[in-house]
């Protein structure tokens, strides 16, 4: 992949401060629906190498008003919208190793919002525990294997894992028509 070193950046993300209101994923929304649980089965799914890891799909975690209010609130988050459109969404850049990134439009071609915000992190871990069965069983994930940090195997079979906090690193994507993120291959192997 060419890539120049002029276009390698350090990466750097500072918000500006959001007010978050006291009832945003605190309260039921009236358009909300129930949360469906739905594990994956590795094996089934033609992935048998990942039989022994555990995932699911939450699906209405979030009502589709509090997906429009969460994408307002991540799009206030935002410093430095660009300075003439004002628009707050930028390109999407590709991580370049540990603290570097860059754009990469022939293998990402999108745009995003990075917002770092523990509150919303921490009320969107709480309405996941609100599906039927996620407050036990992932409040301690044992017997499976998980992925620690940086995507090393962390646990084996046997020992325990405590979900006590998502990532405050939030990602907003944003696709239009003709945008793509590609799949990694021979091409893309230094990511």
């Amino acid at each position: 992949m060419a890539t120049t070193d002029e276009s390698i950046r350090k990466t750097s993300y500072t918000p500006k401060h959001v007010t978050i209101p006291d009832s945003f994923l605190t309260t039921t929304p009236p358009d909300a629906k129930p949360i469906i649980v739905t594990p994956i089965d590795f094996a089934a799914a033609s992935l048998p190498q990942y039989k022994d890891y555990y995932a699911v799909v939450l699906d209405n975690v979030l009502s589709p008003s509090e997906c429009a209010q969460l994408l307002s609130l991540a799009e206030q988050s935002v410093k430095e919208p660009d300075p003439e459109t004002g628009d707050p969404w930028t390109p999407a850049l590709v991580s370049y190793g540990v603290g570097l990134e860059a754009l990469v439009t022939e293998y990402r071609n999108s745009h995003r919002i990075i917002w770092d915000n523990d509150e919303v992190a921490r009320r969107l871990l709480e309405r996941c525990f609100e599906a039927e069965g996620m407050r036990e069983r992932l409040s301690v994930i044992a017997g499976e294997r998980c992925r620690g940090v940086l995507g090393r195997l962390g646990v084996e079979r046997g020992r325990r894992w405590k979900i006590v906090k998502l990532n405050e690193r939030l990602r907003f994507l944003r696709y239009t028509r003709g945008q793509f993120f590609k799949e990694p291959g021979d091409d893309y192997d230094d990511f």
